[in-house]
């Protein structure tokens, strides 16, 4: 072998090696969002509050295998001992994904459950300050368990066998939820989507079903999500239409109308709301104002009751990268 041909194998080998260091370099992201809100239903009307600081870590030690972990502080702020029944630990995301081939996946940890589109959209990127009241009420869950998912251009499909139960938590029974998704985007400006949930699949009492659409055009972009299904023996029925129009990707105003039917408990919560990015979207100001109609808010995060009404407005200040 000449000099000429050794020199170049060892620049090839090099280039190899510097490329696969690169590729297994840790990645570390932040979300903070700091709020200031006033919501007329409570007794302390107006306060501030530390939404998020999610610290996230991610990577890959070969091209075909890559973990991710991600903890909240923040959650350490909720009064309560820690406990099964209290969402105060601050562990969100552990998982390892192997890559069987570039389109199909397998993921075992603790991650988000494929239910509701708008519990998978990243918190960063939210159209208001706050998920909607159903997918706070019933989706918006992590989980524990092994997930398979198949992925192209334009089909996205997810299924999940998991604990179920509360975040952080071990299972006490051998029963298991199941939890399915489908994603189908047809045309860059359309996409629809579906999902089921067994509860405790031995016995099914418990179910959620859910369908979403969005349509764009130009600027402008209709949504819409809705959710049925029966949890501890109550029935419930909600879903959100929004109404959105994105101003070169820096400002978005948003209207956004919200109904749930849970065990015959209407509430109606009518939105409107403004983001503006700024520090090439790196930090992000959203305004919002609800009226609550049979909803109240857990310190600004909607949730039913009857027989109040009031307004709700949410200042929400945050850095993500």
């Amino acid at each position: 072998m000449t000099f000429k041909n050794i020199k170049s194998t060892a620049l090839l080998l090099l280039t190899m090696q510097l490329s696969f260091a690169e590729d297994i370099t840790p990645k570390i992201g932040l979300l903070l969002q700091t709020w200031a809100f006033n919501d007329t239903t409570l007794e302390a009307k107006a306060n501030f509050r530390i939404r998020r600081a999610e610290i996230k870590l991610g990577g890959k030690t070969s091209p075909e295998l890559r973990y991710f972990v991600s903890i909240d502080p923040a959650k350490s702020l909720k009064e309560g001992a820690v406990s099964k029944a209290n969402d105060n630990k601050i562990l969100q995301d552990l998982g390892i994904e192997y890559s069987l081939t570039p389109e199909f996946k397998i993921t075992a940890g603790q991650f988000k459950a494929p239910n509701t589109v708008e519990s998978f959209t990243s918190s960063s990127e939210l159209l208001l300050a706050e998920r909607a009241i159903q997918s706070r009420s019933y989706g918006d869950n992590r989980e524990t368990g092994l997930m398979l998912s198949f992925e192209n251009e334009k089909l996205k499909t997810k299924l999940m066998l998991s604990n179920g139960g509360k975040t952080n938590t071990n299972d006490d029974n051998s029963a298991k939820d199941l939890n399915a998704r489908i994603d189908y985007m047809p045309t860059e400006n359309i996409s629809l989507g579906t999902f089921a949930t067994y509860v405790d699949t031995r016995q099914s009492k418990a179910y959620r079903n859910g369908a979403n659409f969005k349509f764009s055009w130009n600027s402008f972009t209709l949504a819409a999500e809705g959710i049925t299904g029966k949890e501890a023996g109550t029935p419930f029925t909600g879903y959100y239409a929004d109404l959105f129009y994105d101003y070169k990707t820096i400002l978005l105003p948003v209207v956004r109308y919200e109904y749930l039917d849970a065990n015959n408990l209407v509430s109606h919560i009518y939105n409107i709301g403004l983001s503006y990015k700024l520090l090439e979207s790196k930090a992000k100001l959203q305004l919002n104002y609800a009226f609550l109609d049979n909803a109240t808010t857990d310190m600004g995060s909607p949730k039913t009751l009857n027989a109040s009404k009031g307004s709700l407005v949410i200042a929400n200040f945050q850095l993500s990268f």
